[in-house]
């Protein structure tokens, strides 16, 4: 719906009528296409058939020359051709009455259009499509009245009468019309000569009967039931104290509503076929754009860039008419939600395992989600080898490493060297001390020789 004053702007020569009432008086439908302040104009989308000229080049390309100058044809070199049954899409433009727009060509192949079907139920002759809630109704209606009767019985419920005679209060009517709304410290009353000994005294109210509370309870529970939502998948606390039975219980909810989950992936995988078939059509000159990663992260790419190639022809860089191209769907937590659930199934293995903190430590810090966590994350995947990071060093790095290996390998022939060298003195230590101790024992001989000789009879003649 549009103002009709935008709508005579946009549309001068179309008129903002309605269309007419339908021949037997059904309106229920509530579509109307005019009022006193806006009209309505809407899209109305059509695929028509044509016959298209597909031809086989030269180089072995196959492409639609439809729509080709046939001045340009010749030059082509066109090996082959032949007819094939296509369509295109078209899109009108229409309020209750006219043609305002089209028709006007649409450069994809499919209608962009995408429905998000709910439950389908095939009957006899016609099928009847739900959603969600459609099954809560009558619940929800029910709890809506138990509610209001319990509502409407609590306030209609009398506060605590008094039981007097007439004759006790008449004096002091005007105190007791007003108890309820007035404090006050005392009531007065005159003792009745016909009911002796007796007084005014306050009788119990009516209770609300717990019928309506009960109902009510049971009402919620079959919203509930009905929509396969309990507590536990809408956050409320619980019997469970694990992650994993918690995380158990909130999916409960989803295989109820599996079929929902499975038509929206089955829309989302039909967008996508459609942009992918629009992104070669529409982005067809250079131009950057913006690559959101799974993690939310951005990166900057240059398509269809003129560059020059290797064999000194030039050629675009990321051309996006080139190739065929596929989309894959998958819904699940977010980023977020499976970034937390990692950090604490890390942290359960590394209770398993404390060694593999040492390797792993900078993959649990990045999981966690306080500030700070990246560059703590950071510093610990510097302090790691190569091997366990499967990084490359650049050729700066590479350098670095070679200098260092090669100044640690100069110090290790030095020591061995030098321990080498003190082998050797020690060696020659050893043989001095043992020639000593030869000339010793060899002087030591020679005397004990000579003291025998000189001792013996033959020396005395």
């Amino acid at each position: 719906m549009i103002g009709k004053k935008e709508f005579e702007a946009r549309f001068p020569h179309a008129a903002a009528t309605d269309f007419d009432t339908p021949s037997d008086g059904n309106a229920e439908s509530g579509l109307f296409w005019a009022n006193r302040d806006a009209v309505r104009v809407c899209e109305y989308w059509v695929k028509r058939p044509v016959v298209r000229t597909i031809a086989r080049l030269a180089r072995g390309e196959t492409v639609d020359i439809t729509e080709v100058d046939p001045a340009e044809l010749p030059r082509l070199g066109i090996v082959a051709t032949r007819k094939v049954r296509s369509h295109k899409v078209e899109r009108y433009l229409l309020s209750g009455s006219e043609v305002l727009e089209g028709p006007n060509a649409w450069a994809g192949r499919y209608i962009p259009i995408f429905p998000v079907i709910g439950a389908e139920t095939a009957l006899e002759t016609k099928t009847v499509r739900s959603g969600l809630i459609r099954a809560a109704r009558d619940p929800q209606q029910l709890y809506n009245f138990w509610r209001s009767a319990a509502a409407e019985a609590i306030a209609l419920a009398p506060r605590s009468p008094f039981l007097a005679t007439p004759a006790m209060i008449a004096k002091f009517k005007a105190q007791w019309d007003t108890q309820n709304t007035v404090a006050r410290p005392y009531l007065l009353y005159e003792p009745d000569p016909d009911a002796p000994g007796s007084r005014p005294t306050r009788e119990p109210p009516p209770s609300v009967p717990t019928a309506l509370t009960q109902e009510s309870a049971i009402a919620a529970d079959e919203m509930k039931a009905t929509t396969g939502i309990y507590d536990a998948a809408l956050g409320a606390r619980s019997n469970e104290i694990s992650g994993v039975a918690i995380r158990a219980r909130e999916s409960q909810g989803g295989n109820a509503a599996l079929h929902y989950q499975d038509n929206l992936m089955a829309t989302l995988h039909h967008l996508g076929k459609v942009l992918i078939d629009l992104v070669p059509k529409i982005y067809d000159s250079e131009r950057t754009l913006r690559i959101m990663r799974e993690d939310d992260s951005h990166d900057p790419v240059r398509i269809n860039a003129a560059v020059m190639g290797v064999d000194g022809k030039p050629m675009l860089l990321n051309d996006l008419s080139q190739g065929i191209y596929d989309v894959r769907v998958k819904i699940g937590p977010a980023y977020a939600t499976r970034r937390s659930e990692a950090a604490d199934a890390m942290l359960q293995f590394i209770r398993a395992v404390p060694q593999a903190a040492g390797i792993a430590g900078d993959l649990v810090a990045k999981n966690m989600d306080w500030p700070g966590a990246d560059e703590i994350a950071a510093r610990l995947k510097r302090t790691l080898p190569p091997q366990v990071t499967g990084e490359t060093l650049s050729a700066e790095a590479q350098a670095t490493q070679a200098r260092q290996q090669a100044l640690a390998e100069a110090e290790l022939a030095r020591a061995q060297s030098m321990a080498a060298k003190s082998g050797a003195d020690a060696a020659k230590a050893e043989a001095a001390a043992q020639q000593a101790a030869l000339d010793a024992a060899k002087a030591e001989a020679e005397l004990r020789a000579t003291v025998i000789a000189a001792e013996s009879p033959a020396a005395t003649i």
